[in-house]
């Protein structure tokens, strides 16, 4: 009888010690949703690089987010077209012919204390002459972040047509246009800011899968008017 009861007494133990252990890591202690497949999921974060290997964070595609204080990676990444609107000041200051980076940031409109993000907060972060201000402040998630070089601008547009960026809503675009050549990371532009622009419009519905311009269904694109800062 004694043993039966060790036994049973066993088994209850480890029924109470089972919602903690690896097999559910798919979920976090906080209850704050999925946790989802990337080399740092489930790692504790402060902010969203400490979701990414050292000196890989401008490398992962997709980006991990951090959130309920683990990192997560959940959502699916879908390629759409993205314009960059320039303004007429480029042409009459021949501006254009400078324009040598871009970086295009989905930025989410939760900051990591909880606070909404407006354009205005994005710019005020990114008002120095750091490119890599946004990521080191820790305070923001982006969606996706993704640059190209330039070789100046043939017209009022720049059009990019695959950008990647995770399915998922709440976000908001921030353009900016450098006047260097992208770094030896491939990812974070030189030199000096010459334009920046931001949407955070009602536009802005969310991004699924649907959207993906490689599915054989609608392209979704999205415009970004930027405006001079010289």
């Amino acid at each position: 009888m004694f043993r039966a009861a060790l036994i049973t007494f066993v088994v209850a133990l480890l029924g109470c010690l089972a919602p903690g252990t690896a097999a559910d890591a798919s979920t976090s202690a906080a209850d704050a949703g999925p946790i989802g497949s990337c080399a740092r999921c489930g790692v504790p974060c402060a902010k969203q690089l400490d979701c990414s290997t050292p000196m890989a964070f401008s490398l992962d595609k997709p980006l991990p987010l951090c959130a309920g204080g683990l990192c997560r990676l959940t959502d699916t990444r879908v390629f759409v077209n993205v314009v960059l609107q320039l303004d007429n000041d480029w042409f009459i200051t021949s501006s254009n012919t400078r324009l040598r980076s871009m970086i295009l940031r989905f930025v989410k409109r939760q900051a990591l204390d909880g606070a909404r993000v407006s354009c205005a907060d994005v710019r005020a972060a990114a008002s120095g002459s750091d490119p890599k201000a946004l990521e080191r402040q820790g305070r923001f998630n982006l969606q996706s972040m993704e640059s190209y070089p330039l070789n100046g601008a043939a017209g009022p547009a720049l059009r990019f047509n695959v950008v990647g960026t995770l399915t998922g809503a709440d976000y908001l675009l921030y353009a900016e246009l450098w006047d260097g050549p992208l770094g030896s990371d491939f990812t974070y532009p030189t030199g000096a800011r010459l334009g920046a622009g931001c949407d955070d419009g009602p536009s802005l519905s969310p991004v699924v899968a649907s959207d993906d311009c490689g599915d054989g269904g609608t392209c979704r694109g999205f415009a970004v008017p930027v405006a001079l800062q010289l």
